[in-house]
């Protein structure tokens, strides 16, 4: 069975490599998968049974294809992955879209910042929060 600790949806290219190289550096690159839309996404969480379910899911919410709301959607309704951590990322700072993604099961929805140094801090903050800090049940 293949392993899958953090999984990564995001269409810009320059925020997916920074969030990779991020995740990298803090040592929990090792089973990390990065995807450029959403219907990547679900093609990899749900065309294989992972023996564990990722450990966290980024979601870009403005995805190609399939949007990340609709990856949130998805990964809440399945049993296997229901209990899966997901942060939401946007550029968006509307309330409707923060209730609309709680309301579906989001734990975090963070503000991504437009600057690169910004950007690559919160990520840090994201990868130590639900990776090092938050203990979730074992499988």
């Amino acid at each position: 069975m293949p392993r899958i600790d953090v999984l990564i949806a995001q269409h810009n290219p320059t925020d997916l490599a920074l969030t990779h190289q991020i995740f990298t550096q803090e040592g929990l690159g090792q089973y990390l998968y990065t995807v450029q839309d959403g219907e990547e996404a679900l093609a990899l969480l749900f065309g294989d049974r992972w023996e564990l379910p990722p450990r966290l899911l980024l979601l870009d919410i403005r995805m190609p294809r399939v949007g990340g709301l609709e990856v949130l959607e998805r990964v809440r309704a399945d049993p296997h992955t229901r209990l899966v951590p997901v942060v939401m990322l946007s550029t968006a700072r509307e309330e409707q879209e923060v209730s609309r993604c709680r309301q579906l099961g989001a734990n975090s929805y963070v503000i991504k910042p437009a600057e690169n140094q910004a950007f690559a801090a919160t990520v840090t903050t994201i990868s130590n929060y639900w990776l090092r800090l938050n203990r979730i049940p074992q499988h």
